[in-house]
């Protein structure tokens, strides 16, 4: 796997000033019991990782490559992620995302990049 980047919008419409979105979010696993766990990919750093807000685009981007190559090869069981804000415990930042729906042109997504042998 070359890369897997998961694209997160936000919806600009419904956010408030006053609450900007949060600098960082983290997806984390859901381990056997339910509980969050660390991507592999997250172990890499910020600049491999990502998940910055870029106020440019609206918009986060994880590289969760090494995440889901764990999956296709079976040593991981994909059994969903969920969405962190960093900082939530000391900031009260929001965030409004879209929803998944193939109506909208501006919605989450995962774009898989490979090289076919």
């Amino acid at each position: 796997m070359n890369k897997a980047e998961f694209y997160l919008p936000v919806n600009t419409t419904y956010n408030d000033a006053s609450y900007p979105p949060p600098t960082q979010m983290y997806l984390v696993a859901i381990d056997s019991l339910g509980g969050e766990t660390t991507l592999p990919d997250e172990n890499q750093g910020t600049n491999y990782y990502e998940g910055t807000y870029d106020a440019a685009t609206s918009s986060y981007s994880f590289n969760i490559a090494m995440y889901v190559q764990q999956v296709l090869n079976g040593h991981l069981k994909n059994r969903g992620l969920y969405l962190v804000a960093g900082g939530s415990a000391v900031n009260a930042n929001r965030v409004v995302l879209p929803a998944p729906l193939k109506s909208l042109p501006n919605r989450m997504r995962l774009k898989l990049t490979y090289t076919r042998i």
